[in-house]
């Protein structure tokens, strides 16, 4: 790049001489300054891409963890629906038995006078292990609803026999 400078006659030899190797130390800084710039664009930009692969990297990893803790939560699932169902199961067969059970007022004098032959809490123990029994047997792909298995709808799924749910299929 040449500029073009008016020489007045009252310049000397020095001061001529000042003034170009001003502007060339001016030149230089420029083309120094271009050169600096051209080298740190590909610099930031290997970082960028760096920093964005690094990111990649830890979402797949979370990603992986999430789906491990849930393969590990999923064979506990049933017998936790089983344990949480248990009590539930039992007072449906006890309220069951008292609504079916004769009162006093309707029963014969003769049965109010004998004792009943089986305490209640037996059959509500029965109750419980029958109903606990009904919940292990649902195949995988159903679910107990507490009185018979049940399909799970599209897009759920029952990973195990004796689900007391459907897990939603979410794709990330």
């Amino acid at each position: 790049m040449y500029t073009s400078t008016h020489i007045h006659p009252n310049y000397d030899r020095d001061s001529l001489l000042l003034l170009l190797q001003q502007q060339q130390q001016e030149q230089q800084q420029q083309q120094q300054q271009q050169e600096q710039q051209q080298q740190q664009q590909p610099q930031q930009q290997q970082q960028q891409k760096h920093q964005k692969q690094k990111q990649q990297k830890q979402q797949k990893q979370q990603q992986h963890i999430l789906l491990l803790l849930l393969l590990l939560l999923i064979p506990k699932l049933p017998a936790a629906a089983a344990a949480a169902a248990a009590p539930a199961a039992a007072t449906r067969a006890a309220a069951a038995a008292a609504a079916t059970a004769p009162t006093a007022a309707t029963a014969p004098t003769a049965a109010r006078a004998t004792p009943p032959t089986a305490p209640t809490a037996t059959a509500a123990a029965a109750a419980a292990t029958a109903a606990a029994a009904a919940a292990t047997s649902c195949d995988a792909g159903s679910y107990y609803d507490g009185a018979a298995c049940v399909a799970c709808p599209a897009d759920y799924f029952s990973p195990s026999a004796g689900m007391s749910a459907c897990i939603q299929v979410c794709w990330i």
